[in-house]
């Protein structure tokens, strides 16, 4: 099964700001300054590259992030200028660490190498939307889709902006897509088939296929924009009686708050972030 991580609590601190990071840390410019990258400065270009990205990801593990970055902007600027994984890996970083801009220039370097690498597209999007550069992370989604129309991440994705902009008519149409493209619909039918006959005999249902239960998640927003035609329903009722029963206006009061405070579309908290992990059934085939 493919594992995609859903940096669920990273996208909150993308839309709604975090904890900034300390002076040690300050951000490393790639281009301004020649990196002093020593380390097996004699040895072939594939050794030097295994020493810095394993340097890289011990300081990832150990939370050095500034460190990593300078390890991955080492093999870049000093080893191969063309490693895409150490884009990937130093991409990923500046994403944790807010930095949205160099975040994109790395996926857009990332793109140029490898103009099919859906990841990179729809984490761009992302990088976008937290900018507020609404229209470029669209443009990112639609690409990731044209590049690979079975790339599940883009649909929710879009569909959450369309939903934010209050295009739901577009929104369900690419929840619905989700669905498809994830088998959750056969996952449904597999759940509400009876497991007994009417005599009490047991009926083989056969196992349950194998879904990945994140894309779930396209039902729940389904289920709030179904709640805000409702609250356009409760609107138009009191708009008709005027003085509406306190029952109603409490429960409408509520409802309404709690859609513009806890599910809102727009905080981040639904998107998917790609972490480029391929699916061992990938991995195999390679």
């Amino acid at each position: 099964m493919k594992k995609v991580t859903y940096l669920i609590a990273l996208l909150v601190l993308l839309m709604m700001g975090g904890v900034a990071v300390i002076a040690q840390d300050a951000l490393i410019d790639e281009e301004e300054e020649l990196l002093d990258c020593p380390a097996f400065e004699d040895s072939p270009t594939e050794v030097r590259i295994g020493y810095y990205m394993g340097e890289g990801e011990a300081y990832e593990n150990s939370g050095q992030l500034a460190s990593a970055i300078f390890s991955y902007s080492c093999l870049i600027q000093q080893v191969d200028e063309n490693y895409v994984q150490a884009y990937i890996n130093r991409a990923l970083l500046h994403t944790s660490r807010r930095s949205f801009d160099l975040a994109i220039e790395d996926y857009t370097t990332i793109l140029e190498l490898e103009s099919d690498n859906v990841a990179a597209i729809n984490n761009r999007g992302l990088m976008f939307m937290a900018r507020q550069e609404m229209e470029e992370a669209l443009a990112d989604f639609d690409l990731a889709i044209e590049t690979n129309p079975e790339y599940i991440p883009a649909y929710v994705n879009r569909g959450v902006y369309y939903a934010s902009e209050d295009n739901f008519d577009l929104a369900l149409d690419d929840f619905q897509s989700v669905i498809d493209l994830a088998g959750l619909q056969a996952v449904i039918d597999w759940i509400e088939a009876p497991s007994q006959d009417e005599d009490g005999n047991p009926i083989d249902k056969g196992e349950r296929p194998e879904y990945d239960a994140t894309y779930a998640r396209v039902y729940a927003m389904m289920g709030v924009l179904d709640a805000m035609d409702a609250l356009d329903d409760w609107d138009t009722y009191f708009r008709l009686v005027g003085n509406a029963d306190r029952r109603i206006q409490s429960a409408a009061g509520s409802f309404e708050s709690q859609l513009q405070f806890d599910l809102r579309f727009d905080d981040g908290t639904w998107v998917i972030f790609d972490d480029f992990v391929k699916p061992e059934s990938e991995e195999e085939t390679e």
